[in-house]
């Protein structure tokens, strides 16, 4: 990972672990990926159910929390070559004054055996091998995913025509159930991100599958927040760490 992208390759000592016959070395490296990621205000009742006992959502408004939706295409990460669609709620832990806001992934589908494998394996993330397609066509990019043959989503964000810039350097948390409550660091960083304040030109369709009933429950499809569409995007995951009460 280049220097002037801000994130370290080798924040601490090595983890290694086998997954499917491979050694898989923390930290995991993301080197360049393409990324959309969409902001959305949602019902914050129906969150705490997914996020589970040991967390709570953010709220940021009175009876609102915030989900991201987006889509990955890795293009050089230590994992492989893969596409990976996220449900990410904003969270923090019901328990402890001294742990800070992050995030919890609710659903992680991918499009590849091992990185699903090694992300559930590793992380405790909620991976499943499903049905993605990203699709770029002129100024805009499509991402759809089906599961069990079922339509979910379509998601469509613009890649040009917005404000252009870059992402700093940002270090977080993600929570996971593996099977207790963990924390994951890391830390990502962009180039090339066209950001989209109030999501101008974001379009989402939902289908007919169960979660997409759940995202239907959460106030989806509403106006984003926020929308990016990232052209090299970089990152870290390190090895995750057990928390307790």
């Amino acid at each position: 990972m280049q220097e002037a992208h801000g994130v370290n390759a080798n924040p601490g000592k090595a983890r290694v672990y086998e997954v499917l016959g491979r050694t898989v070395t923390m930290p995991c490296i993301v080197r360049d990926a393409r990324a959309m990621h969409v902001l959305y205000p949602v019902d914050l009742e129906v969150s705490a159910e997914l996020v589970g006992q040991a967390l709570e959502p953010v709220e940021i408004q009175p009876g609102k929390g915030q989900l991201v939706l987006g889509c990955v295409e890795y293009l050089d990460n230590d994992l492989g070559q893969y596409l990976e669609v996220m449900m990410v709620f904003f969270v923090r832990p019901r328990w402890g004054a001294a742990r800070p806001e992050g995030t919890f992934i609710y659903k992680l589908p991918v499009d590849g055996e091992f990185t699903c494998a090694a992300g559930r394996q590793i992380w405790g993330f909620p991976k499943s091998v499903e049905q993605i397609t990203l699709q770029h066509d002129g100024s805009v990019a499509t991402c759809t995913l089906a599961m069990e043959g079922t339509n979910v989503f379509r998601l469509t964000v613009p890649t040009q025509g917005g404000i252009p810039g870059e992402t700093p350097e940002t270090e977080m948390l993600t929570y996971t159930y593996h099977p207790t409550l963990h924390a994951v660091p890391f830390a990502s960083a962009g180039r090339g991100v066209m950001m989209f304040p109030g999501g101008e030109g974001v379009h989402l369709e939902l289908g007919v599958h169960p979660l997409a009933g759940e995202l239907r429950r959460l106030g989806l499809p509403a106006p984003p927040l926020m929308a990016t569409w990232t052209e090299h995007f970089i990152g870290r995951f390190d090895a995750p760490i057990p928390l307790s009460e």
